[in-house]
């Protein structure tokens, strides 16, 4: 048995198209569309979509205060003697 889908609440925006039907979880297996190739294929442009997009950098964050006293209270352990 393949993956199924049920409870889908955007149903307007599925695909491939009424994915509860071909791939819903009342039927005994599930399909691969196409033997897998469609997935393959949407796959594969998601992941062109992905490495097309112009990356944005972020800031790194500024220095975080360390707890004053992180083994106090706690079990020995190789990292808090």
């Amino acid at each position: 048995m393949n993956n199924c889908v049920s409870g889908n609440s955007f149903k307007a925006a599925t695909w491939p198209e009424k994915i509860e039907e071909t791939w819903g979880c009342q039927n005994k297996t599930t399909p691969n569309p196409e033997n897998g190739e469609a997935a393959i294929g949407y796959i594969l442009e998601l992941a062109a979509e992905s490495e097309a997009r112009t990356p944005t950098p972020q800031p790194a964050p500024p220095a975080q205060p360390t707890m004053p006293n992180p083994c106090k209270g706690v079990p020995y352990d190789p990292l808090c003697q």
